[in-house]
């Protein structure tokens, strides 16, 4: 898998190629790669709530410090798949892994983006 990270003001190019991209950028340009995105993996986070609004497939992890409700109010919505994993607070990583990875395959298949029909 290949990581690139674009230092503060660089842009992507034709060139440019990896499976994560990772930067710092005004909000207008954070937008525009996600809206460019395949899929949006990330936490509770503004990036969830943009990637769903925009219809981009949008996975999400929540650490249940703030309880059910708190979850429940701000799980993104949109027009695109939706998957949410809420952990409960101090889950290691490795009790979080396994079931990340099946919730995102379960996103790509409802997305279609794994190769099989949506």
């Amino acid at each position: 898998m290949r990581i690139s990270h674009l230092p503060k003001g660089r842009t992507l190019t034709g060139q440019d190629s990896a499976d994560i991209v990772t930067w710092q950028a005004d909000p207008g340009a954070f937008m525009a790669i996600i809206a460019a995105s395949d899929l949006h993996l990330g936490y509770d986070s503004a990036g969830q709530h943009i990637a769903a609004a925009l219809g981009v497939p949008t996975f999400c992890a929540f650490v249940m410090a703030g309880g059910a409700r708190h979850a429940d109010r701000w799980t993104p919505a949109g027009p695109g798949p939706v998957g949410v994993l809420r952990l409960a607070v101090g889950s290691s990583e490795q009790a979080a892994t396994g079931p990340a990875i099946r919730a995102v395959r379960a996103l790509l298949r409802r997305a279609g983006k794994d190769g099989s029909a949506p």
